[in-house]
């Protein structure tokens, strides 16, 4: 026998000749043994018609022992890959039910010839689909049954979806919960139409909602469910009915280890928002002392509608507004106030008592004086007579204004209450150890507090209150 390799870098001719001298008889034994497995393989990818037609004939009768052996397998996957419509049918007619059903268990090579038929659909398989079907519950409870409905099922038209699944049914809840089966239920839901998905769900999962988000594999069920077909209203008013709005059950699924997962998914197909503020209304009591609380309330605020940003500072805009800053208005002088659009000037005195500034002196702006208050709006507390010369009263403006010079203490001072203070004072505050006896700090608290008290027993008004 040659190599793989060999054999396919040799022509057609030279391969029918190679099979007709050492497989042509005794195929079913050659297609056994791993060097006859790939000697046959080459010649039937030749496609010849004489190769094909004394394969089949040679297989037919022998189909029960080929299709389960590990080298058989790959020979009729190969055969049933290049062989024609009439031949395909031959295979059909040799392949039993128990022959099917083997194929289907033995090992994952085994059920692959099975899986090019529905591949290839160039005959009627519905002998194929029914006995399928009358085993499903068998084939779906085993590790390579269920692999092998699965991938008929995603193959098959919806007709026979539907007869492949009849059998399930009624045990689907029950299937769900099966270490094999569930794959096989997820698959159903999956390549059905969302309403044939939902009529299974809601007639076959009610009243078990809370035992299957509890169990390893029916949960991932219910995930699938969600995700497939969450958006029917049927299939979340059961989620929510048998789940949510039942407080004990809410209670354990949201402590469970795999029922949490099956709340994250409902919370994540809730999309009414009044159906979402119930959800959450009925999850929050829920949540306390819960060990998966954490990942249940970020489902819920990764799910919750922002609503829209009513204010605040400036860094939580999108984009910063910017204000511009308002500028401080000049300070009043007297050359102002006689131009015609002088600006108004707020307060009971008349516009002519305004302060003024030496014309020969140019104004200093108002912010050079922003740190100090009392130097914005500069007031004159002399006021201006009738009779008063022009000059004289520039003078007194002048000697008003703001210099550079620093006065003392007793340079300010304020006649009318130096009168009332002599009048009404019972004395001055005595100095110990007279004038040169260093600086004085004033009284203490207590004695500023008895001269307070009084200076306001003592006091009268300098007026009439009666007149």
């Amino acid at each position: 026998m040659c190599g793989a390799r060999r054999l396919a870098a040799m022509p057609a001719a030279a391969l029918v000749e190679a099979f007709r001298a050492t497989c042509e008889g005794h195929v079913a034994d050659v297609a056994c043994t791993p060097q006859g497995k790939v000697l046959l393989q080459a010649a039937l990818r030749t496609q010849r018609p004489e190769v094909l037609g004394a394969v089949v004939e040679e297989l037919c009768p022998r189909l029960r022992d080929v299709a389960v052996d590990a080298h058989g397998c790959h020979v009729l996957r190969t055969l049933v890959e290049a062989c024609t419509a009439e031949q395909t049918e031959a295979l059909i007619g040799a392949m039993y039910a128990s022959v099917v059903l083997n194929m289907c268990t033995a090992s994952q090579y085994t059920r692959r010839p099975l899986q090019a038929l529905f591949e290839r659909r160039e005959v009627d398989l519905s002998a194929v689909v029914c006995v399928l079907a009358e085993n499903a519950g068998y084939l779906a409870a085993t590790q390579q049954g269920c692999i092998s409905l699965m991938r008929v099922f995603e193959l098959c038209d919806a007709a026979q979806k539907a007869e492949l699944v009849r059998e399930l049914l009624p045990k689907l809840a029950a299937l769900s919960m099966d270490p094999f089966a569930n794959y096989m239920v997820q698959c159903a839901i999956e390549h059905s139409d969302r309403t044939t998905a939902a009529q299974y769900v809601v007639a076959h999962f009610a009243g078990n909602m809370l035992q299957m988000s509890c169990n390893k594999h029916a949960s991932n069920v219910l995930e699938v469910v969600l995700r497939c077909c969450g958006e029917v209203p049927a299939v979340r008013r059961l989620f929510l009915d048998e789940l949510v709005f039942n407080p004990a059950a809410l209670k354990e699924v949201v402590s469970d280890l795999y029922g949490n997962f099956v709340v994250q998914a409902l919370i994540g197909v809730v999309t009414n928002p009044m159906e979402f503020k119930r959800v959450e209304d009925r999850l929050r009591p829920a949540l306390v002392g819960c060990q998966f609380a954490a990942k249940i309330e970020g489902k819920m605020k990764a799910k919750r509608p922002v609503p829209p940003h009513t204010g605040g500072a400036p860094h939580h805009h999108p984009h910063s507004q910017l204000h511009p800053q308002q500028q401080l208005p000049m300070p009043y002088t007297m050359l102002d106030h006689v131009e015609p659009h002088a600006p108004r000037f707020r307060g009971t005195m008349p516009r002519s008592q305004g302060p003024v500034m030496p014309a020969r002196e140019p104004r200093v702006p108002s912010q050079g004086y922003c740190h100090c208050p009392y130097d914005r709006n500069p007031l004159s507390c002399v006021p201006r007579s009738a009779g008063q010369p022009q000059q004289q009263q520039q003078q007194q403006y002048a000697e008003q204004a703001p210099s550079g010079q620093t006065h003392p203490a007793d340079y300010f001072r304020f006649p009318i209450l130096e009168e009332r203070a002599a009048a009404h004072v019972a004395g001055a505050v005595p100095v110990a150890g007279g004038t040169d006896c260093g600086p004085v700090y004033g009284p203490s608290p207590a004695a500023r507090r008895r001269l307070q008290q009084q200076q306001q027993q003592a006091f009268c008004p300098p007026f009439n209150i009666a007149c």
